[in-house]
């Protein structure tokens, strides 16, 4: 997969071309599988525990703590919301998370 670059500002949501280019890095994914430490789990946690948000979307999950960890899948149409609500989170620790994931996905935030 290429790289794809985007810039920090273009992530305001999944509408338009980012949202296109987001959208398809994650249907060809699938479900999205994690493991993560338990400061990343808490950041997930923060955001997905928001339930129904005012763009009346969820995170479609099966995470779970497991052995200090969180870990489990999200699905495609539950990932792009997780990337929208961690950058609306806009803490450091979010946005870093929300980085990290498009990285994965072959697309760099910068």
């Amino acid at each position: 997969m290429g790289q794809t670059n985007l810039n920090y500002g273009d992530l305001g949501g999944v509408d338009g071309n980012v949202g296109v280019v987001i959208y398809e890095a994650l249907e060809a994914v699938g479900d999205y599988s994690m493991s993560l430490t338990s400061e990343e789990g808490a950041v997930v946690e923060r955001v997905v525990n928001i339930g129904i948000d005012a763009h009346l979307e969820a995170v479609d999950h099966r995470l779970a703590w497991i052995g200090g960890r969180l870990r489990g899948s999200v699905t495609s149409a539950g990932m792009a919301v997780l990337l929208r609500r961690l950058t609306e989170d806009g803490a450091d620790d979010a946005m870093d998370f929300a980085s990290s994931i498009l990285y994965t996905l072959g697309i760099e935030w910068i």
